[in-house]
């Protein structure tokens, strides 16, 4: 007997899109690039219809389509995303799902274990980090500025390479027969590595050794100016005026040579790179952004930081017990520490970070969304964000416990994600 069998269900959409087209209480905040507005309906409770536009608004609408349902929106009354109060209940969007007043929220949520356990939620949306937003100040020149072109590692290895060859040149001449390190002295050679690095010439003059070693030249050494070393070599002879351009140095060994001529290649490479950096850092001021991360902002006694209200961030902080966050949370209570919500972000920007003495903190996008809006109003940039990232977090709309319509869009969002990738 022939048998057909098959791993795909009669009518596979079944369980998944709605068979009639039911109104769906959908929670909403406004966040930076999304719009509300008031439409007068006789229909809608309280006579008044919420417009909602934005991304936001098209993700729900992609979904309403595919799943045959009709949004419509709502505010929570704390306008925040929620968090978990002492007594267990909870606040904002969350707060409006949990006790049934909304079928989900789009969010995009931060996912925790904490909410993770009063409601369910989608598969991730997008993945990011918190950030600082700080106030960019007036451009300055900055009076250490000659030491920027080189890293603090760079100029330590290179303190540290100085040392060794002054040291070499002390060291060898002790090996000699009749000499030793601490009774040998310090011959006129020693230094010259100083002088190489700081372009400093010798001094004029004749210093009599054995004819042998006698070295009848000058370096004129010009390394930091750009220029390249040269020596000027004539033969032995009786005297030489004070103002020839040859003089005789001191005595120079054969490895004094080789370690002094190694020195100076050395040097004129790392002078190369430095008078390059140098003279590009002082084309432009210097634009001081001194918060990069949360320990420059406990450093800083006078500077405030702003957090979303009610927010996964707000939670971490009340519940933290130890660390770098408990210092954060620490500054509530010295007046440091504020939260805000999303309707009071941009009159925070304006009159708090713009002014440099608060930072915002919160997710990447909604910063750059932030000063996005901000240069469309005032036409210039204003405003940095951190290089530094802390907190990662993962987003995703939330749904009532054990809702069917967590399966739903997750199966809808799936579909979507393969075709974003086929494309």
């Amino acid at each position: 007997m022939l048998t057909l069998t098959s791993d795909k269900s009669l009518f596979p959409n079944k369980f998944y899109v709605f068979g009639s087209a039911p109104t769906l209480t959908v929670a909403i905040e406004v966040l930076p690039h999304n719009r509300i507005s008031w439409l007068e309906d006789p229909d809608a409770p309280g006579g008044r219809r919420l417009l909602y536009s934005g991304y936001v608004d098209n993700i729900v609408r992609h979904f309403a389509k595919a799943l045959n349902f009709t949004p419509l929106y709502a505010l929570s009354p704390e306008r925040t995303f929620g968090t978990r109060l002492p007594d267990g209940s909870w606040t904002g969007l969350i707060g409006m799902v949990v006790r049934q007043e909304a079928d989900f929220a789009p969010g995009p949520f931060i996912i925790s274990p904490v909410r993770r356990e009063a409601v369910d939620h989608s598969t991730i949306l997008r993945n990011g980090n918190l950030r600082i937003l700080s106030g960019l100040s007036r451009l300055t020149i900055d009076p250490w500025g000659f030491l920027l072109p080189l890293t603090p590692l760079v100029w330590a290895v290179t303190l540290a390479a100085l040392l060794g060859v002054l040291l070499l040149l002390q060291l060898f001449p002790s090996c000699l027969p009749g000499r030793s390190l601490l009774h040998g002295g310090w011959s006129d050679n020693t230094f010259s590595p100083v002088r190489v690095l700081l372009q400093q010439g010798e001094a004029s003059g004749t210093v009599q050794g054995p004819s042998c070693w006698r070295l009848p030249c000058v370096l004129k050494v010009s390394v930091l100016s750009g220029s390249s070393s040269r020596a000027i070599m004539k033969t032995n002879s009786a005297s030489l005026t004070p103002n020839a351009d040859v003089v005789r140095p001191a005595e120079w060994w054969w490895w004094e040579r080789l370690v002094l001529g190694l020195w100076m290649l050395t040097t004129l490479v790392l002078a190369k790179s430095y008078s390059g950096n140098l003279m590009s850092l002082l084309a432009v001021k210097y634009l001081p952004q001194p918060f990069q991360t949360l320990r420059d902002i406990l450093d800083h006694p006078h500077v405030a930081m702003i957090g979303q209200k009610h927010s996964n961030f707000e939670q971490n902080l009340r519940d933290v017990k130890s660390g770098l966050f408990k210092e954060v949370a620490s500054l509530e209570g010295k007046g440091r520490l504020e939260f805000h919500t999303q309707s009071q972000y941009l009159k925070s920007l304006d009159n708090l970070v713009r002014r440099g003495h608060h930072v915002l903190v919160d997710v990447d996008v909604n910063l750059k969304s932030l000063i996005g809006l901000d240069f469309s109003q005032e036409g210039q940039c204003d405003f940095y964000i951190s290089r530094d990232g802390f907190l990662p977090y993962s987003a995703v709309m939330i749904f009532q416990k054990t809702s069917p319509l967590t399966q739903s869009f997750n199966k809808r969002q799936g579909v979507a994600s393969c075709q974003t990738h086929n494309a």
